[in-house]
């Protein structure tokens, strides 16, 4: 005996992208908090109360117009929504009208109008950084203070008038949409690129391009970001800071001496104030104070880099591999999971949904998972020892130019 779906109501199937897309969008921005607090519990670093605090502001968060869920539910629900109204306008004040022409030109004003209100409405709540005013303090008048956290080069460059007194950043400026006006450039540039290139005839160097383009343009991307998260963390989206913090485990003294390096407050050979930087590490890590002393030791040795991990490099790097693996696995698994659910929807038509998850599917799944991880953990690891390894090289290098 066949079993017979009813379909839904035509205005349920209108509010159905709606649905869809604030119930995705709310899963990938609160999810991830939502099962660190439950971790922090479950491990005893969180009482009951304190974690159902957490879980109770995490979703209260996530609910507000002004949040993620509720940009993307405007963004994509008013999209499908108003084509219905619009289709019936230009129905009745244009009776000869091309169909084609009038679809796309519907789909597009339903877009403009739903992502003019979708950006207005994230915008109008303020960022939690409009709460931390950037007037001038007292470290633009004396030098910093080991701890301090020096000021960042190149944000005088902006007029004080045009920041209202400073009393602005520059993330609040740009928005809370900046990360996702990041993400719809590059992936604009991409399609536009790939179109030209496929019209392109087929040729040697074209091939080599193609294998050479992606890897050129992730290091640039890399090197840009990373760059701006060592001395300029302002000028990246602060989920973007709190994730590459999470992802790196560095210590932040670490992260100061290389801010207060290129500040010019932190120099080799030099006492400019900061061994109390680098010699409370030390202490931490049941090292000598003075190997964190710049003006006693150079260079600072890698075992404090390393953080409690031996002197070996490739001991920190293996281990430094193994943290970032499990890191972005906890990352990638509730991805490929989604994957997995999304395919037993698809075929809900079935008796029993969970035919479609076969070996090969889930061996994918898995395999997708595993690869995923190894690239970020393997970024990670290299992110330590890459700069272990140049500095011997130069070191080697400067010796043999110093005997000729």
């Amino acid at each position: 005996m066949t079993t017979r779906t009813i379909p839904p109501p035509p205005h349920l199937r209108l509010a159905r992208p709606l649905v869809a897309a604030y119930a995705l969008a709310f899963v990938s921005s609160a999810s991830p908090r939502l099962l660190r607090t439950l971790l922090l519990w479950a491990r005893g670093k969180l009482t009951l109360r304190a974690a159902s605090l957490q879980l109770a502001a995490t979703l209260r968060a996530a609910l507000s117009p002004g949040r993620f869920p509720a940009f993307c539910a405007t963004l994509i629900g008013g999209s499908t929504l108003l084509q219905l109204p619009l289709a019936l306008a230009f129905r009745k004040l244009v009776p000869n009208y091309r169909p084609r022409l009038v679809a796309v030109s519907i789909k597009f004003i339903s877009a403009l109008i739903s992502a003019s209100a979708a950006f207005t409405l994230i915008n109008s709540y303020p960022s939690s950084s409009f709460l931390r005013a950037t007037a001038p303090t007292h470290l633009h008048v004396i030098r910093p203070g080991p701890f301090d956290e020096p000021p960042e080069l190149g944000l005088e460059e902006v007029d004080d008038a045009s920041l209202h007194a400073r009393s602005l950043s520059r993330g609040d400026l740009a928005g809370k949409s900046m990360d996702l006006t990041l993400l719809a450039a590059v992936r604009a540039g991409d399609i536009l690129i790939s179109r030209v290139w496929d019209r392109m005839s087929p040729s040697t160097s074209k091939n080599m391009s193609a294998h050479i383009a992606p890897v050129a343009l992730f290091c640039f991307s890399a090197a840009t970001i990373m760059h701006a998260w060592f001395y300029s963390p302002s000028r990246l989206p602060q989920a973007y800071n709190k994730w590459i913090s999470a992802a790196a485990e560095l210590d932040s003294r670490l992260l100061l001496a290389l801010r207060h390096a290129r500040y010019g407050t932190w120099t080799y050979g030099k006492d400019t104030g900061m061994a109390d930087l680098l010699g409370s590490m030390c202490h931490d890590y049941g090292l000598r104070e003075e190997l964190g002393d710049p003006a006693r030791t150079i260079p600072i040795p890698c075992e404090l880099v390393h953080m409690g991990c031996g002197k070996s490099c490739e001991k920190h790097a293996l281990i430094r591999f193994a943290k970032g693996w499990a890191f972005a696995a906890r990352m990638y698994a509730p991805l490929q999971l989604l994957v997995l659910i999304r395919h037993m929807k698809q075929n809900r038509h079935r008796q029993n949904r969970l035919a479609v998850l076969t070996g090969p599917r889930m061996g994918k799944a898995i395999v997708d998972t595993v690869k995923s991880s190894a690239f970020l953990g393997a970024f990670i690891a290299f992110f330590y020892y890459g700069p272990k390894k140049i500095r011997i090289a130069f070191e080697g290098f400067w010796a043999i130019f110093s005997r000729t």
